[in-house]
Order: structure tokens, then sequence, then C-alpha cells
């Protein structure tokens, strides 16, 4: 049992050191290249645990600035945006996934609260 822990540590330990450099090389290729959507990318996919809301905003919107038709990035930004509230600006990105992705653009929607219903007048 000892030795299986052990090794279970050993590859845990591999995998932190393993994406350590892996964010390293990313950021060094965003010094390069601030806008390279491959790099941009992989620092989305790679991002800490512990990003504040307000850096993940804008990584999202900085990727979505250059791949301006990718429905998977859109559809984060959308959803992102639902979760600060930010309702209007992810209606207006659903409404780009209406034309690339609708399946994307309902979800995005399904996050948002339902319109308040109109009062009723005697």
């Amino acid at each position: 049992r000892e030795a299986r822990e052990a090794a279970a540590h050993e590859l845990r330990s591999k995998r932190a050191a393993d994406l350590t450099a892996a964010r390293e090389s990313v950021r060094r290729a965003l010094e390069l290249s601030p806008d390279h959507p491959a790099a941009l990318r992989l620092a989305y996919q790679l991002r800490p645990p512990d990003l504040s809301r307000e850096d993940l905003r804008g990584m999202l919107e900085k990727l979505v600035a250059v791949s301006p038709d990718d429905p998977e990035l859109i559809y984060d930004l959308g959803c992102h945006l639902c979760g600060e509230g930010r309702y209007t600006e992810a209606e207006a990105l659903a409404r780009k996934l209406d034309a690339l992705d609708p399946a994307l653009a309902q979800k995005v929607r399904q996050l948002m609260p339902a319109a308040p219903a109109e009062p009723i007048r005697p």
C-alpha cells in the first residue's frame, strides 16, 4: 500500500511540474506574440484554478476578439458573463451564437433569469 501511495504521489508531483513547465512555455510564447490565437487558447486551457473572475473574463474577451467565430469560446464567455450577472452582454453573445451554433446559444440563455411577468392590471 505504501508503495502504491508513493507512486501516486510521485505521479501527482510530475504532473504538477509538467503543468508548471507548460504554463511557463505559454507565458513566453505570449511575450513574443501577445495576440497569437493558439497561445491564448493554451493559456486559457492551462489557466490556474485560482485565476480571478476579472482576469478570466479578460482572457475570454481577448480570445473572442482574436477568434470571433469560435462558438466554443463565445459560449464560454457568455456563460462567464451570466455568472457575473451581465445578462445584456451575454444575450448579445447568444445572438451571435444563433448563427454559429444555435444549441450553444440556447445553453447560454438557459443561464439567464426568466423575464419578469407583466403585472396583472385590474
